[in-house]
């Protein structure tokens, strides 16, 4: 049965590598979650891709998942229940704390472009991403 790990914000899909190692046996694919947004980087946009990543799977899989990793794995669970064996959530939030998210939004506008670099993300795309996940309710 294939494992699906889903890597949080300010992570890429290598922060999984040593779980991965620890995991042998599994069938394996581990995303970089913000390759699957095609258009705009927000959390809907991601939301479809990952759908589209797994449209044509016939077989139920398990999803691993660590904070935004965790609720996007909830939300595919809730909206393709039959598809999905087991969940494995860390850290996941089933409401986005907005307060939180704009106090953090303020945090990401006064750091330098640098720091989003290891993410692979402009530090726009971060703020519009967290942005797009304020009204989140599972």
């Amino acid at each position: 049965m294939r494992t699906v790990f889903l890597h949080g914000l300010g992570q890429t899909a290598k922060d999984w590598d040593e779980t991965i190692k620890r995991a042998s046996g599994l069938e394996v694919d581990c995303l970089e979650v913000f390759s699957l947004a095609k258009t705009d980087m927000t959390y809907p946009q991601i939301v479809k891709g990952l759908e589209r990543r797994y449209a044509d799977v016939k077989e139920p899989f398990r999803i691993c998942g660590i904070s935004l990793g965790a609720m996007l794995a909830l939300d595919y669970a809730i909206r393709h229940g039959k598809q999905v064996d087991s969940l494995i959530l860390i850290g996941v939030q089933y409401k986005s704390p907005s307060a939180l998210i704009d106090f953090q939004n303020i945090l990401f506008r006064c750091m330098p472009q640098k720091t989003f670099e290891s993410m692979g993300l402009s530090k726009d795309d971060v703020i519009k991403l967290t942005r797009s996940m304020r009204a989140l309710d599972f």
